[in-house]
């Protein structure tokens, strides 16, 4: 059912992260040495990096001829993905980067542990604005920041615990600023290019311009996280076991099979979702009828979905397969040394693993 492909050790510390570039099939990994590594899975080639003075904290591939890393050391490094040569270097060195990402062909847009956002234009090296404290709480709970990039609009639009903020990225000021009392925000996506949808005490629907145009009714706790499916389908989830449904914006079903919090829900194919609680629980059902298809008690780390047809997760230093089609688990016990800190699904196919003592496992379903 498994078998395994590939053992990659060209890291001596612990890996931060892993990005699989599917069009070049190369994995990116990065550790806390300040070390990153460009490894090509068809060959075996190796290229190594060890610019950064201190752990890597995020590597993105960016146009896709350059490699773009940041650290803490206040560095944000564009890198020649064929040559390894530094292209670019963006740098601040008071600022402690945890991350960035592409806004546009021109401009990287990085956050950092205070809490500021800032964006560069990456020619030049010179940073264009800085928005302060935009997202100052987001270490709390992920390193993945409460922003997102309205870009039709030219608006970064951010999230704290009771306000909806849009920035102008140019001057670096929140141009508007949504917020009512007794009203919590979780999150935000974009519903379409011309509507943003947030969630927390309720769903609301909001224009460009910061106006209120819709509010979904008919979930009996705050929502926890959400999901924009096709269809004018939307997957919610609340801070308890309940999964609500909305077609056209309407309620079309409550889903309350689970006893725990619930961790995850994915989309499956057009007519099913596996959902997963923290007490290891994971139901497949339909989401029209909401009839359970299937269900699992298994591990309670994070996992992921391979294709349509495995689930994957972990614990400790095991990994759980589960035939989504058949109903079938398999655990494959001892898969590495030390524990295990992520999946990466690599295609339809094949993941990767990664253990704590920096061993990379490529496997085949």
């Amino acid at each position: 059912m498994i078998k395994l492909v590939k053992t990659i050790r060209s890291l001596e510390s612990t890996i931060n992260g892993n990005l699989f570039f599917s069009k070049r099939n190369e994995l990116l990994s990065w550790s806390d040495e300040g070390t990153i590594c460009l490894y090509a899975l068809e060959d075996g080639r190796q290229k190594l990096i060890k610019q950064h003075h201190t752990p890597v904290t995020q590597v993105f591939v960016w146009k896709e001829q350059f490699i773009v890393s940041t650290a803490y050391d206040g560095q944000i490094n564009v890198w020649d993905r064929k040559t390894f040569s530094n292209y670019k270097l963006l740098e601040n060195v008071n600022r402690s980067f945890l991350g960035a990402q592409a806004w546009d062909e021109q401009r990287i847009i990085a956050w950092d542990a205070e809490g500021d956002i800032s964006i560069w234009e990456v020619e030049n090296e010179q940073g264009i604005s800085i928005l302060e404290q935009a997202v100052m709480d987001y270490y709390r709970n992920s390193l993945q920041p409460p922003f997102l990039l309205w870009q039709k609009y030219d608006w970064l639009v951010s999230w704290g615990s009771i306000e909806l903020d849009f920035w102008n990225y140019l001057s670096g000021a929140v141009k508007i600023s949504l917020w009512e009392e007794n009203f919590n925000i979780e999150g935000a996506c974009l519903l379409n290019e011309d509507e943003l949808l947030s969630w927390g005490t309720a769903l609301r629907i909001w224009s460009p311009k910061g106006v209120l145009k819709r509010e979904l009714k008919g979930n009996k706790k705050p929502i926890r996280f959400a999901l924009v499916l096709e269809k004018e389908t939307i997957i919610a989830w609340d801070n308890q076991h309940r999964i609500y449904v909305w077609t056209n914006f309407l309620l079309t079903l409550c889903f309350e099979q689970h006893k725990s919090l619930l961790l995850h829900v994915w989309p499956i194919n057009d007519e099913l979702l596996l959902s997963k609680s923290i007490d290891g629980q994971h139901i497949i059902w339909d989401k029209k009828t909401g009839e359970i298809k299937n269900s699992l008690q298994g591990f309670s780390n994070e996992g992921c979905l391979l294709n349509t047809s495995f689930y994957l997760s972990y614990q400790a230093n095991s990994i759980m397969i589960w035939n989504l089609k058949t109903g079938e688990d398999f655990i494959l016990e001892n898969a590495h040394d030390t524990n295990i800190q992520e999946l990466l699904p690599l295609d339809q196919n094949r993941f990767l693993s990664c253990a704590k003592d920096a061993e990379r496992k490529i496997w085949e379903c």
